[in-house]
């Protein structure tokens, strides 16, 4: 029976291979989409579940509020993971992990830049499945001044040779490192991201006992069950003792003082597995990706796939009427309807079987691609996880069942007696089921390009709004600190070229914060806390940036005072309620103990430090010491000349190369620095731009065929409306007449579904574009544009027929 069922099967797919085609091809859209969304999510939920007690490791992070401020941030001070493992029970192990810039490793004659250096404790090993190829993981990182090496950052450094035992120079330091061990390179599928481990014994404040400077990454690991309220509740018990006397040593203050009046500051845990997937809590190795686009890809895999599915719906039931004779003979020669509805079935798992081939190989041939569009580092590994394999087939099997059941039905419900007289044709004709379902697809594709427009619209205002600085013809020059405190010097230099306008020093650059610290204000409450994203400059950094200033003024050198001076932005104005700026003196907190008065001489007219998810917050000008070894960034503001750039270029790093002949030199360019900061919403464009053309490629596949479908039936009308006189393009618009009207019917359910739904993404950007009815009308119109040239095809066709050809046929 199975291989009458497989022959048969054969036989209708080789007899109708137009429609065959549409249908595997179609599928196998569907399903490479899908296979490629499952890829992603599922590599996106797996972050750093390969680590064994991934379920018992947490992320400390800081949370509070000053002032009406409230911030969380990843970062921790050197203290708490030791104080917490002693002091808690429920916590076993901890490490400290701190991130540094650019190192420059060498070896002999061979040196490289590394800019994955980070410093951590041993107790890494403990908490994180690090596979050591070589080396003892309990001593590794037992003693200052020694590294352990990924296997990639080892061959790159020492090739073939043994790299245990030898000694590496970083930054050029007369301490050097010597190699205690080799780990494999790190999964993608981890939110860390090192080249090399150095003992943080090495670190100057290693054993530092200061709470209230937050720098650094710390892990603990619990017991198994452990519950997590009750040891933040303990390790904020902690807290409150530990920093009580430098409350009191700096701001004058009490814990409980700093409790009365409103301000909060404490320890919290966040879950390994949530690392990833967290947005809220900045700072980490790598940027963190948002949840809901998982959610959203995942329900257009399903979009997708139904759509595919639709077509084969429509295909099956449109040609059911040229199967029912085959069905009034099977039944008239003892098939029962299970027995039809098995074979209609066994058809419609074969074709999506096929159809799961040939979507494995374009899998395959598109992930290169598909990666490099959205920028990460997908596999497909079949064996790696038991339920893949199980799940596509368990995929395939559904797609199948959800294709040809109607279909099956449908053709198994015939009479052979209703087959016999022709009474057939109205039910199976009438089509308000394939109607319904062209709409279903029409809305589910006018839906996906709507959310394309609004989110590519949304990235290019966010790429293109008045950010309150000029960010046009600028490179940065990072890693500046071996310029020590010859940085002004540099400067002058580089200014004399003449492609080269200007150039600033700073510690941070918009779009590249990196402090955000806690000021009193002066004949203010000492207990009250204000938050200021602190950024230290040069006399030329508004300037550079061509910000404005709402009244005072900036840096100037012949004000000698200015060295205990600094500018605040407006926002800091209104939020602290600061009523004559000018006038109004910070208090900053200097050497652990003691507060320095800070004037303040001018204030900035606001502009965007972050990127425009976030609101504009308290900013804080201070002069940077020409003496600070802390080099920060250089701004260097390029002529408009583009003929220019490139030579100027050329000269900056030639003269970085005589000042300092054995350091790379490292730029960028401003532009493409801050278009990082939209990383995630440019991927979420192209990924969406991707889906939206494969909903509409298969949903025109399946209208293409149902008009061909159509006008192959319509062939006698046709030919005898030609006879009658009637035009080609009367004939065309018959045709198109019926489409169109179900394109307009899924256009306003689309409209409906997609302005909630697009209204709720863009509630999460602080300044957003407004739903304008063009986003709407545009899609609407592009996709009645792609129905209409589909069917039109198939309609010209028909109407440009010889009608003594057409009324033969019949």
């Amino acid at each position: 029976m199975w291989y009458n069922y497989f022959l048969t099967a054969i036989r209708n797919i080789r007899k109708n291979s137009i429609y065959t085609f549409i249908n595997i091809f179609g599928l196998s859209i569907g399903l490479t989409t899908s296979i490629l969304i499952f890829i992603f999510v599922l590599s996106e939920l797996n972050f750093d579940k390969h680590h064994k007690n991934y379920n018992e490791i947490y992320r400390v992070y800081v949370k509070g509020k000053f002032e009406g401020s409230g911030f969380q941030d990843a970062h921790t001070n050197v203290p708490c993971g030791n104080a917490f493992t002693q002091e808690i029970p429920e916590v076993t192990a901890f490490t400290r992990i701190r991130t540094t810039s650019q190192r420059l490793l060498k070896y002999e004659e061979e040196s490289l830049l590394e800019d994955k250096f980070v410093y951590a404790d041993s107790g890494i090993f403990t908490l994180f499945d690090l596979s050591m190829i070589s080396g003892d993981p309990k001593t590794a990182l037992s003693e200052p001044q020694t590294v352990v090496l990924t296997k990639e950052l080892s061959k790159k450094l020492f090739g073939l040779q043994d790299p245990l035992g030898k000694m590496i120079s970083v930054n050029s330091d007369t301490n050097l490192f010597r190699v205690t061990g080799v780990i494999n390179d790190l999964p993608h599928e981890t939110h860390l991201d090192f080249n090399a481990l150095a003992s943080f014994h090495s670190q100057e404040d290693a054993n530092s006992t200061f709470w209230l400077s937050n720098n650094l990454f710390t892990y603990l690991l619990t017991n198994p069950g452990a519950n997590k309220s009750d040891i933040e509740k303990k390790m904020n018990e902690i807290t409150m003792n530990a920093i009580e006397p430098q409350l009191m040593q700096i701001f004058g203050v009490t814990a409980d003082e700093l409790k009365a009046s409103g301000d909060e500051y404490g320890y919290y845990l966040q879950a390994l597995k949530d690392i990833h997937l967290t947005t809220d809590i900045p700072g980490g190795f790598k940027p963190a990706h948002e949840r809901k686009y998982l959610l959203i890809f995942s329900i257009i895999g399903i979009f997708i796939l139904i759509i595919a599915s639709i077509n084969f719906m429509n295909m099956s039931t449109a040609r059911s009427a040229n199967r029912a004779k085959e069905v009034g003979l099977r039944k008239v020669v003892g098939s029962t309807r299970s027995m039809l509805f098995r074979q209609f079935m066994w058809e419609s798992m074969l074709l999506t079987l096929i159809s799961l081939v040939f979507a494995l190989i374009m899998v395959e041939l598109a992930l290169p691609l598909f990666n490099q569009l959205v920028g990460i580092e997908l596999s497909v590994n079949y064996l790696k996880n038991w339920f893949t394999l199980p799940f596509l087939l368990a995929i395939s099997i559904a797609v199948g069942f959800l294709s040809g059941t109607y279909p099956a039905l449908v053709l198994a419900s015939f009479k052979p007696i209703d087959v016999l007289k022709g009474e057939l044709t109205k039910g199976v004709k009438g089509g308000w089921l394939r109607s319904t379902l062209v709409v279903v697809q029409f809305t589910i594709s006018i839906l996906i390009i709507i959310g394309t427009i609004v989110i590519f619209t949304q990235l290019n205002y966010m790429l293109s709004k008045d950010l309150g600085f000029e960010k046009d013809g600028k490179i940065v020059i990072d890693r500046v600190w071996p310029l020590g405190n010859r940085v002004q010097t540099y400067i002058e230099e580089i200014e004399k070229f003449p492609g080269v306008e200007m150039a600033s020093n700073s510690t941070a650059y918009p779009g590249n914060s990196n402090n955000n610290n806690g000021y009193g204000i002066k004949g203010r409450d000492r207990s009250k806390t204000y938050l200021f994203n602190t950024n230290w400059t040069d006399y030329k950094y508004l300037e550079a940036y061509q910000m404005k200033l709402a009244m005072g003024r900036f840096f100037d050198r012949n004000f000698p005072g200015d060295s205990t001076a600094c500018l605040i932005n407006e926002t800091a104005v209104k939020r602290y309620a600061i009523e004559d700026p000018l006038n109004a003196i910070i208090l900053q907190p200097f050497d652990e103990n003691q507060m320095e008065e800070i004037r303040i001489i001018g204030v900035i007219k606001d502009y965007h430090q972050e990127s425009l998810r976030s609101p504009i917050e308290p900013v804080i000008l201070l002069l940077k010491r020409e003496w600070w070894t802390w080099g920060g960034y250089i701004t260097v503001q390029l002529s408009d000349n583009n003929k220019s750039i490139k030579p100027a270029i050329k000269q900056i790093e030639e003269k970085w190369n005589e000042f300092l002949p054995e350091e790379p030199f490292l730029y960028e360019f401003f532009d493409d620095s801050y278009k990082r900061l939209y990383n995630e919403e440019i991927r979420t464009g192209r990924l969406s731009l991707i889906f939206s053309v494969l909903a509409i490629i298969i949903a025109s596949l399946g209208l293409f065929g149902l008009t061909m479908y159509t006008t192959e039936k319509k062939t006698r009308e046709i030919g005898i409306r030609k006879v009658m006189g009637a035009s080609t393009h009367s004939i065309i618009l018959m045709i198109l007449r019926n489409i169109s009207v179900l394109v307009v019917i899924a256009t306003l359910i689309a409209w409906a579904a997609s302005y909630k739904i697009m209204l709720n993404w863009l509630e999460g950007f602080p300044y957003r574009i407004n739903l304008s009815i063009w986003i709407f009308v545009l899609a609407s119109l592009f996709a009645l544009l792609i129905a209409l040239v589909t069917v039109s095809i198939q309609a010209f066709r028909a109407a440009r027929a010889n009608p003594v050809d057409s009324l033969h046929n019949e």
